[in-house]
């Protein structure tokens, strides 16, 4: 099993979770996935939460802060979806 493999799997131990990808920040692209919910388009999910880090950070850079983004939560009716930039390879 390779490293993207476990990693998923360790994302997807969070009870209830429905899906997890690892997202290339430059593109949008996952570079892997893993789900057990056909409601989910994990590929659109990818794309569209890179844009909301990209507009975070936007928005950091205007405002002069120096700082990081440690999480993002956006909390829906029935679901939440965490995102967590990552550097490197951890």
């Amino acid at each position: 099993m390779s490293n993207m493999d476990l990693a998923l799997k360790d994302m997807m131990v969070i009870d209830g979770a429905i899906g997890a990808a690892v997202v290339d920040y430059n593109s949008g692209m996952a570079l892997g996935m893993l789900g057990s919910s056909k409601a989910m388009d994990l590929q659109i999910a990818a794309a569209g939460n890179t844009e909301v880090v990209r507009a975070k950070m936007r928005t950091m850079d205007s405002l002069g802060l120096n700082d990081e983004i440690e999480d993002i939560l956006i909390t829906l009716s029935g679901q939440y979806h965490i995102i967590r930039p990552m550097t490197g390879r951890k």
